[in-house]
């Protein structure tokens, strides 16, 4: 028996598997969690933390007011019409009360002169009151002498005012 070539069978090669990545996937979503993290610490910064801000609660001290006695006086013009008026003043702090109060001859004064150089058809509009309370709050500052809107008197409040 002759022997015949044979060729031995060709080996059959299992495809080769890749190796899974496991590394890549879980770098991936490290990447992604600390960018949220950050995202999350600069919103938070931007919107909540604000270094060297006062709280809102500190700054909005309540009004304080002073009240006057009643003023009542004639006024400019041939007829005679006369002015009864309530007035309360915002003023600043407690501080300005006490030196209204010390000086109240004079503001009373400086009231009435304003008030008597007024005539009835000037106080008859809103505009007229607005004014007038404009020049009461010039008069009681001058004589405080406080120069600025958060010093001395800050408004003017007529609680009555009758033209007769």
């Amino acid at each position: 028996m002759a022997k015949a070539n044979v060729k031995p069978a060709p080996e059959i090669k299992e495809p080769e598997q890749a190796p899974k990545k496991k590394k890549g996937g879980f770098l991936v979503i490290l990447i992604v969690l600390l960018l949220l993290g950050g995202g999350g610490a600069a919103a938070w910064y931007f919107l909540f933390y604000h270094p060297g801000a006062k709280p809102q609660a500190a700054k909005a001290a309540p009004p304080v007011f002073q009240r006057l006695d009643t003023f009542t006086t004639n006024l400019a013009g041939p007829e005679a019409h006369y002015l009864q008026a309530d007035i309360t003043l915002q003023i600043a702090d407690a501080k300005v009360g006490d030196g209204i109060s010390t000086r109240m001859p004079e503001v009373r004064n400086a009231i009435l002169q304003i008030m008597r150089s007024k005539r009835a058809s000037d106080l008859a509009t809103p505009n007229g009151t607005k004014q007038l309370a404009d020049q009461i709050k010039g008069a009681v500052n001058q004589i405080l002498g406080a120069h600025g809107p958060s010093q001395g008197v800050t408004d003017v409040l007529f609680t009555n005012f009758v033209i007769q």
